[in-house]
C-alpha cells in the first residue's frame, strides 16, 4: 500500500523520534516513507504534532557530535515550522 492511500482519511499524526531522525538525517531505508509523509503535511492534506521530549531525543546525538548543520534542522523543523505543532509536556500528555 502506497502512503497516500494508507493516510488517505488522516487528519492528524503524532511522529515519535525515530521517524524524524529517519527524515531529518535521510536514512536510506526509511528516507522516501517519510518524504511522502511530510509532503503531505507540507500541502496541508493533514496536520502533525510531537512533544516537547522528541526536540530533546533528536537533539542528544547532534549536540554530541557537534554537528550545527543537523541540530539547526531539527530545531527548524521542531520549533520554527508550519507543518509540525510541539506539544508541550503536562501531566495530561504524560
Amino acid at each position: 500500500m502506497k502512503i497516500s492511500a494508507a493516510f488517505a482519511m488522516v487528519s492528524l499524526v503524532a511522529i515519535e523520534s525515530a521517524p524524524l531522525i529517519y527524515y531529518v538525517e535521510k536514512n536510506p531505508v526509511y528516507f522516501p516513507r517519510m518524504l511522502a509523509i511530510m509532503q503531505r503535511i507540507a500541502s496541508g492534506a493533514m496536520l502533525a504534532t510531537t512533544s516537547a521530549i522528541t526536540l530533546t531525543e533528536v537533539l542528544t546525538l547532534p549536540i554530541r557530535q557537534r554537528d550545527a548543520a543537523v541540530e539547526a534542522a531539527y530545531r527548524k523543523l521542531l520549533t520554527q515550522s508550519q507543518e509540525m505543532k510541539l506539544i508541550p509536556i503536562t501531566a495530561s500528555v504524560a
